[in-house]
């Protein structure tokens, strides 16, 4: 059930599109200092230390796995030249592998545990979790942006 959920947070995403034009998208939210687009960035660059994750700790026992910060992913992505759509569209290749392997893999396989640096022992269902708790942040949180529209603004479409 949640690996159907990982697999419709593009489509998620893309329906967010039409909320906001290209100036939406990068308006930084005055509480958060973060845009919609650099929000979804970082979920974009994740997704490949998310995949990382799952393939190490199916590959070895125990495996380490990476800690990271959302932050210093977006500033080494390139994420200034890349809109909303390119950012959805590299989340959706991604992502896509990500539920293929994850689809493949047993219950024995989702059992498996890596140790992550501040929660231990996880296990691939655990990393499932993780991501999508992630996806629904971050897509309620570009919501949230989208519709809040300028400073100063009545908010955008409902």
């Amino acid at each position: 059930v949640q690996v159907r959920a990982l697999a419709g947070t593009p489509g998620r995403l893309v329906a967010l599109l039409a909320r906001g034009d290209d100036a939406a998208w990068r308006r930084r939210d005055t509480a958060t200092g973060t845009s919609p687009l650099e929000r979804l960035v970082a979920l974009a660059e994740a997704e490949l230390l998310f995949a990382a994750a799952i393939r190490l700790v199916l590959a070895e026992e125990e495996a380490v796995l990476p800690r990271w910060q959302a932050a210093a992913l977006v500033r080494r992505s390139g994420a200034p030249g890349w809109g909303a759509t390119d950012a959805i569209e590299r989340f959706r290749a991604r992502r896509a592998d990500d539920v293929e392997l994850l689809a493949s893999c047993s219950a024995a396989e989702l059992g498996r545990q890596g140790r992550h640096p501040e929660r231990g022992l996880v296990s691939i269902a655990d990393l499932v979790a993780l991501a999508l708790a992630a996806d629904i942040e971050t897509v309620g949180a570009i919501r949230n942006a989208l519709d809040a529209g300028p400073p100063g603004s009545q908010g955008g479409t409902p």
